[in-house]
């Protein structure tokens, strides 16, 4: 706000008016003619010394000299009674007019000593920022000092401790104004006169300590400030499905008591802070669908309690380190849709406690590696749309838990291994487009819990034994673009709940079976016209 003649009764309002926070090393002599000169000399003044500030100095007289139109500052520490060395420091600026200089000794603030505390915290948090008009630790800092009814009657200057209280408080409400605020779609209690413990979102212990921030699909905007990593109570953050954009805070490993931090489906760009590997509690991270580049860190090993791993839907590339293996306490890895190329690293198999394992989607090549088949309690493994050469190996056999297995789109080569039989929670099987060659095996019709079973696009070959009627769970069968050859197996018919049956492109030959064409809930698509055919139907959906 400008201050001029018609202004002037706003600019004497304290509520109006930033503190800035003095040096001790003595008195400054500035000359200005107006408010407003005094207002940009002590940013000034405090910017250029800033590296020396010793923000617990509090204001304690100010004088005017109307002869020399200049205004002087003496200055000391809280319980000082002066005695500082002067330093004066002039400015070229404008001189007021006579007539104007007593209104403008009357607008100048004079600062409690409780108010000089409050600058010191937020000094050390904010540093100069707070200083620039406008920014939103300006706001905050405005708002907590002037017009913060909670602070002003629950706060004890005399108590070392008043930090507990008024630091969250700040940060929280610079949350508010960092992040699109006033667009929330709850803000309760935000800027009021109760506890920040009552504030939409906020969880505290006890000991009304933070230690849980909960606010998905809030329509938060902007990027989160850095001043969050003074919430060292903080336990929970969850931030997801907002329009958060920016870096991660670089100094977000200095909530070291964090256990999940979910900032999923956001606007996130940058890399991953190296200090996030500091976060050695931490149990579960989610950062997926967003757009973060760059490589996972070889320090991800040093997050040992990590139980989930999720940032899937990311630009990130590069090797999976090796470091993996030391994550022994993780549960669910899910890293698809990246760009991360290179081998899948040996020394997964230390990470025994591994159930679910998403690699999809990626650039991964070279074989599978063999130690993988030693995580027996797998039950979800997806590689498929990867570049994977090599066989399927037969300690397959191992992965006795496995539910759902998908490999398809890869360069997969081989036969199909027989030990498959003791996948008996098996359900859904993917080996399309790949390079598998040989006849099914037997006690692949003896997965009793198979509900998906997709071989298109192989070389498999021979006739399809009449015990697929044994997988009577089977939804989706689909077994075109191979060789297989002879009759369509009667048997089938007995998978009540089959909807999709898929025979084209192969060397099927007579009749598709009545007790096919009965499957009400069935799409069935065979090469039943054409001069190349060989089976004939009169139920099927598509004769292409």
């Amino acid at each position: 706000m400008r201050c001029d003649e018609n202004t002037i009764d706003k600019c004497n309002s304290r509520e109006q008016q930033f503190p800035p926070p003095i040096n001790n090393e003595g008195t400054y002599r500035l000359r200005v003619p107006s408010c407003l000169v005094l207002c940009a000399a002590i940013v000034v003044l405090s910017l250029s010394v800033m590296g020396t500030l010793l923000v617990e100095q509090l204001i304690t007289r100010y004088a005017v000299s109307n002869n020399a139109k200049t205004v002087t500052i003496q200055t000391g520490r809280v319980g000082d009674r002066g005695g500082d060395e002067k330093v004066a420091i002039e400015s070229k600026l404008p001189t007021l007019s006579p007539s104007k200089q007593h209104m403008f000794v009357t607008a100048l603030p004079t600062l409690s000593e409780f108010d000089s505390k409050l600058m010191k915290v937020i000094l050390n948090i904010s540093g100069t920022a707070v200083l620039a008009d406008g920014t939103p630790q300006h706001k905050a800092a405005d708002w907590i000092i002037h017009h913060d009814t909670f602070i002003a009657s629950n706060i004890n200057p005399d108590d070392d401790t008043f930090e507990k209280i008024f630091t969250p408080r700040y940060v929280m409400s610079l949350l508010y104004y960092s992040m699109n605020g006033l667009n929330w779609h709850n803000a309760t209690q935000y800027l009021g006169e109760k506890s920040v413990c009552a504030w939409y979102g906020v969880t505290c212990s006890w000991s009304e300590d933070i230690i849980q921030i909960k606010m998905p699909m809030n329509n938060m905007a902007h990027s989160i400030p850095q001043e969050i990593s003074e919430m060292t109570t903080l336990e929970v953050l969850d931030l997801a499905g907002n329009f958060i954009a920016g870096w991660l805070p670089s100094k977000v490993g200095r909530l070291e008591n964090l256990k999940f931090l979910d900032l999923a489906s956001n606007d996130l760009n940058g890399t991953l802070p190296p200090s996030l590997c500091d976060l050695s509690n931490l149990q579960y991270l989610h950062l997926y669908e967003n757009s973060i580049k760059g490589t996972l860190p070889t320090d991800i090993g040093r997050m040992v309690n990590l139980i989930e791993l999720h940032l899937f839907q990311n630009e990130m590339g590069g090797s999976l380190p090796s470091e993996i293996g030391y994550l022994t306490e993780l549960d669910d890895l899910q890293l698809h849709d990246n760009e991360f190329s290179g081998p899948i690293p040996s020394q997964i198999s230390n990470v025994l406690s591994l159930r679910r394992l998403y690699l999809d989607g990626n650039i991964l090549s070279k074989a599978i590696p063999n130690s993988l088949w030693k995580l027996q309690n797998l039950e979800f493994v997806d590689l498929f749309d990867n570049l994977l050469t090599g066989s399927l190996s037969s300690s397959i056999g191992n992965l006795t838990n496995l539910v759902g297995f998908d490999l398809h789109a890869n360069r997969l080569t081989g036969t199909l291994p027989s030990i498959v039989e003791s996948l008996v929670y098996l359900e859904e099987l993917n080996l399309s487009t790949n390079k598998f060659t040989g006849s099914l095996p037997q006690a692949l019709f003896g997965l009793e819990a198979l509900s998906t079973l997709k071989l298109a696009g192989n070389e498999f070959f021979g006739t399809l034994s009449e015990r697929v009627g044994d997988l009577n769970s089977l939804v989706d069968l689909d077994l075109s673009d191979n060789e297989f050859s002879g009759p369509i197996p009667s048997e089938i018919g007995n998978a009540v709940g089959l909807t999709a049956i898929n025979f084209r492109q192969n060397n099927f030959s007579g009749s598709v079976p009545i007790a096919i064409c009965d499957l009400d809930k069935a799409v069935i698509f065979v090469d039943c016209e054409g001069d190349k055919s060989k089976v004939t139907c009169n139920c099927c959906t598509s004769c292409p």
